[in-house]
């Protein structure tokens, strides 16, 4: 398999009382719009960690991912471009933005989503998949038993006895 140059963006999807946390850029070419806490991977970093990472730099809250949500691929410029929604469980931490990415966060329903400005269709898509969907796929970390960080991200069904 031969390697091939990736853009690796994340994005929280992150639950309150039926409500999704979104947030407003501050500044660059999506100022003023509205989008999920987001960001690049890290070299070295896994996109699990670097979600949790940006969650935390963008809005001051810790979380732990539960599952992925969704994914956006494209090829723009000759480049692949990965994006994947992860859920993250968090407890009920007061908000802390950083004002030099963000202008502002707040938590919205699903009837206010077609209110706001979007960064793109895809991110309204995404966010509207997270307060919709069910059952994410779900994270299992085999990490222990190998030499690296190593999740997997699958759809569990609930068993019955």
């Amino acid at each position: 398999m031969r390697p091939i140059p990736l853009d690796l963006g994340v994005a929280a999807i992150v639950l309150r009382d039926s409500k999704i946390l979104l947030v407003q850029e501050a500044r660059g070419p999506h100022e003023g719009q509205w989008g999920l806490p987001k960001g690049y991977v890290n070299p070295g970093e896994l996109p699990a960690s670097a979600v949790v990472r940006e969650l935390n730099e963008e809005c001051g809250i810790i979380g732990t991912v539960t599952g992925i949500c969704g994914v956006r691929e494209c090829v723009r410029n000759e480049l692949a471009r990965i994006f994947i929604a992860y859920h993250v469980q968090t407890s009920n931490q007061p908000l802390a933005i950083d004002v030099d990415e963000i202008s502002e966060a707040k938590f919205a329903s699903v009837d206010e989503l077609e209110h706001f400005n979007w960064i793109s269709t895809a991110m309204f898509e995404l966010a509207k998949s997270g307060l919709l969907q069910d059952s994410p796929l779900t994270k299992v970390d085999f990490s222990s038993t190998q030499s690296y960080p190593y999740l997997v991200h699958i759809a569990k069904e609930e068993v019955a006895i």
